[in-house]
């Protein structure tokens, strides 16, 4: 399987004129875009697993329309870069802070809720590119690439929601003098 889905990433990367570097990886994630390396990783097991929640969808339409996904990253490549600081201040910050300060600190919560505002945002506009590619090159079937869409979104969505509720209600706390 690991080497049928390389072959699906490349053979997609090359039609849209987008090549990759391609890495396969046991990291528990489906498929990834590093902006730092400009490359595209996958985890076979985590694929061959996800695709028993999706048994009317083929392995080569799940891979084709993530790699569409992963390449529409690619394309906003510049804009992951610009977010590079802040993501590296929540990781040093999230290091440092016992899980007990995490709840509590108020930075902590501000840079969370921004890190998955931004998670968000980035996640739409690469759907939004691979949708567009998709339109160019005919890869998959709207439905499934709408339907995955929207699973894949609804994760970066919930993490959103309970970012912001946090950071919201952290700022009525009153503190003390």
């Amino acid at each position: 399987m690991e080497k049928t889905i390389f072959q699906y990433i490349d053979a997609i990367a090359t039609k849209v004129e987008l090549p990759k570097e391609i890495i396969s990886l046991s990291n528990g994630v489906n498929m990834t875009y590093n902006y730092l390396t400009d490359e595209i990783s996958f985890d076979a097991r985590r694929i061959a697993h996800i695709l028993n929640h999706y048994p009317h969808i083929s392995l080569k339409d799940y891979v084709t329309t993530f790699t569409l996904h992963e390449l529409g990253h690619s394309l906003d490549r510049d804009n992951l870069l610009q977010s590079y600081d802040q993501t590296v201040e929540w990781y040093k910050l999230a290091n440092r802070l016992t899980t007990e300060e995490k709840e509590t600190n108020l930075r902590f919560l501000e840079l969370s809720y921004l890190e998955a505002e931004a998670d968000l945002h980035f996640e739409h506009v690469a759907w939004s590119h691979a949708i567009r590619l998709n339109e160019i090159y005919h890869l998959v079937s709207e439905t499934v690439l709408d339907q995955l869409q929207d699973d894949s979104l609804l994760t970066y969505e919930d993490n959103y929601e309970y970012s912001k509720d946090l950071f919201e209600a952290s700022k009525k706390i009153p503190t003390l003098p």
